[in-house]
């Protein structure tokens, strides 16, 4: 079982991370998680993080998406832009 086979679609958009914005972000939570803990996952991840970036998942309840400042998608027009 993964994350996607128990996700409600209903509630719940969910995407790998596509913008540069959102990714800093968590990239930013990880550091401080890092720093404060002295977690040595953490820092595996910092060290590897052109691919560890690539397994998180970025979960918007669907009725914030238009609450957003930023765009959750690289593209544009696309309807997940906040």
């Amino acid at each position: 079982d993964s994350f996607v086979d128990h996700a409600n679609d209903d509630t719940i958009i969910y995407q790998r991370i596509q913008t540069s914005y959102w990714e800093n972000v968590l990239k930013r939570a990880v550091e401080e998680h890092h720093r404060e803990t002295q977690s040595a996952f953490a820092e595996r991840m910092l060290n590897h993080w052109n691919t560890e970036r690539e397994k998180f998942w970025q979960v918007i309840p669907t009725e914030m998406i238009h609450r957003y400042e930023q765009p959750v998608t690289s593209d544009e027009g696309d309807e997940l832009r906040a």
